[in-house]
């Protein structure tokens, strides 16, 4: 009687373990698409502005496609030349369509023309880099608030980091254009939108 018990008992111990483990396809999907999505930060909300080639740009125009969003000046001997030319090369590395978005942070200086100029310098000639001049007065709101990087007081002191954001117009990520990793993850990031 003993040993009939333990086998009952060893054989329920098997049966429950054997259901537990199995799983529907459907199940499995459902869990490695969680673990895929990048979470939401927030919207991008309404700012405008003008491309190098005088065409109006708004937040609108951040929809349809993912945009790489970032913060620039075409004098800056800093940072800036090492991001523009890390840019050129994503451009040609991703192939999902994307489109990057240079918006610069001395819109006194880069008129609309200068922008022109300023992209001319670069290899790669596509509508997916977009380099954008907001007006003045609006871009301590749109680099802090809009997009929740640089200094209010300062905007000269502009963030390294590369923005994600998704086709809805939605923040999804931040990547520092200087860190290899960082760079990695964004394009790990970008075939996940």
């Amino acid at each position: 009687m003993y040993l009939a018990h333990k086998f009952l008992i060893l054989g329920l111990s098997f049966f429950i373990f054997a259901c537990s483990k199995t799983s529907t396809p459907e199940k499995e999907n459902n869990t490695l698409e969680s673990i895929k999505t990048i979470p939401v930060i927030k919207d991008v909300g309404a700012f405008s502005g003008l491309t190098s080639t005088k065409k109006q740009f708004s937040n609108n125009d951040l929809k349809d496609i993912p945009s790489v969003v970032y913060f620039m000046f075409t004098t800056c001997k800093g940072p800036c030349p090492i991001i523009n030319k890390q840019t050129e090369t994503l451009l040609t590395e991703i192939p999902t369509p994307v489109r990057f978005v240079a918006i610069t942070v001395d819109p006194e200086t880069d008129t609309e023309d200068k922008l022109l100029e300023y992209s001319k310098t670069f290899t790669f000639k596509d509508s997916s880099w977009i380099f954008v001049r907001t007006h003045p007065d609006s871009l301590r709101s749109v680099a802090v608030k809009n997009f929740m990087v640089g200094d209010m007081e300062s905007p000269m002191v502009h963030s390294t980091r590369y923005i994600l954001v998704d086709k809805n117009a939605k923040i999804r990520g931040y990547y520092d254009g200087l860190d290899s990793k960082a760079i990695e993850k964004l394009k790990q990031d970008l075939q996940l939108l």
